[in-house]
């Protein structure tokens, strides 16, 4: 059905190009009704770029206010069931229903109404419920072929409708991308480093803290000192050449250019 404002071709010659439907065709549409009635080739005369097909679609699923465009009652449902199983019986194919004259049993039901309802809610063939992986993948192969024409895409789905293959394409999408942006603040967690000094407060004292030095003695063979990563919650090894000898004080201190902090070692001093 067609929502004010939706988007349809224009014809321009033999040029056609999408466009909204705009308040002064909608105003001119009314008026070309009023006098000419459902007559589309007469009324589409008086809207410059519009087809008949495009004018009547325009009226029979926006403008008329005699169409009930509201939820569908039980009955309805029924009524419908039973046209189009009759038209079954009558050898009729279910890709050429006539949903036209299925809708004058319908009170304010147009057949483009009764075309959606029958496909979206009501046909026993189309598959309810969750995507399994093989409908995905045909699902994406058949947009890499057909872009975002839904109804090619869903021609290569079986059991799926238009509404659904692209419902669950706009799914998938959102999924990749909200995939991708966790990802990536995950990464700018993991590598965010903090390589200078934070300003000093002046109210606070500043607590100053003889350097610590290690014995080579005291440093066992198969352990090194813990550092930390300013700002980063996790605690490694230094290498080896974050380390030096101080020749005043024959003890192992951190080099003056480390970005580590020595936290306490768990071997005793």
């Amino acid at each position: 059905m067609d929502a004010p404002g939706v988007t349809v071709f224009k014809q321009d010659g033999s040029h056609q190009f999408y466009c909204r439907w705009t308040p002064e065709e909608d105003q001119l549409l009314c008026k070309a009704v009023q006098e000419y009635g459902l007559k589309w080739s007469k009324v589409a005369r008086h809207i410059n770029g519009r087809t008949p097909v495009q004018c009547s679609t325009r009226w029979l699923g926006a403008l008329n206010p005699n169409v009930h465009k509201g939820r569908w009652s039980q009955q309805e449902d029924q009524i419908l069931r039973a046209a189009v199983e009759a038209q079954l019986n009558a050898g009729v194919s279910a890709t050429s229903l006539p949903w036209s004259k299925i809708a004058r049993g319908i009170l304010n039901r147009t057949g483009i109404q009764c075309q959606a309802r029958w496909t979206e809610a009501l046909d026993p063939s189309v598959r309810k419920g969750r995507w399994d992986n093989e409908e995905d993948q045909l699902l994406m192969a058949a947009v890499a072929r057909f872009g975002t024409c839904w109804i090619r895409v869903a021609s290569q789905i079986p059991s799926r409708t238009q509404r659904q293959c692209r419902t669950r394409w706009n799914q998938i999408r959102q999924n990749k991308k909200s995939a991708a942006t966790a990802a990536a603040t995950q990464s700018r967690r993991s590598f965010q480093f903090i390589d200078t000094p934070l300003p000093e407060d002046p109210k606070t004292p500043t607590l100053t803290t003889p350097p610590l030095h290690f014995t080579p003695s005291s440093i066992p063979t198969a352990e090194k000192p813990r550092a930390s990563v300013f700002g980063v919650n996790s605690f490694f090894y230094p290498p080896e050449s974050f380390l030096r000898f101080d020749p005043d004080l024959p003890s192992l201190v951190l080099n003056d250019e480390c970005l580590f902090d020595l936290i306490s070692p768990p071997f005793p001093l």
